[in-house]
């Protein structure tokens, strides 16, 4: 169950990143590739099977480090190119509600990150 509500709110968290960037001046596209680890779970709790044992089991931490790594790289870039880019265009008028937002979105990244790091230490714990 727990396992679950991290991988909605990882979700949510990548939902509130897109959303934040779209609705800023520049457009980008995300995929979402928490879907199906997400289904292999609800799936999980519906049933009680385990879905195909332990190959479903280490494909899915697998996954979810692949994940993690995406959310950790993301969040950096993020941060980094805002910092860079805040600081060149610093004296071209009012553009600090535009790099703002883009921290905003880094930083739900970063957070969709913790939820990925707290949900493969659970499954190594559990």
């Amino acid at each position: 169950m727990a396992s679950c509500f991290l991988r909605v709110l990882t979700s949510g968290f990548l939902l509130a990143s897109l959303i934040v960037l779209t609705t800023n001046t520049a457009t980008s596209e995300m995929l979402m590739p928490i879907v199906l680890p997400m289904s292999f779970t609800l799936y999980h709790i519906a049933t009680g099977n385990k879905l195909m044992g332990d190959v479903k089991s280490y494909l899915d931490f697998l996954g979810d480090q692949i994940i993690s790594y995406i959310l950790a790289t993301g969040a950096a870039v993020g941060f980094g190119a805002t910092k860079d880019m805040k600081s060149i265009f610093a004296g071209s008028g009012n553009v600090d509600e535009f790099f703002n937002k883009g921290y905003d979105s880094a930083s739900l990244l970063l957070l969709g990150f913790v939820c990925t790091a707290i949900l493969l230490v659970w499954k190594i714990l559990a």
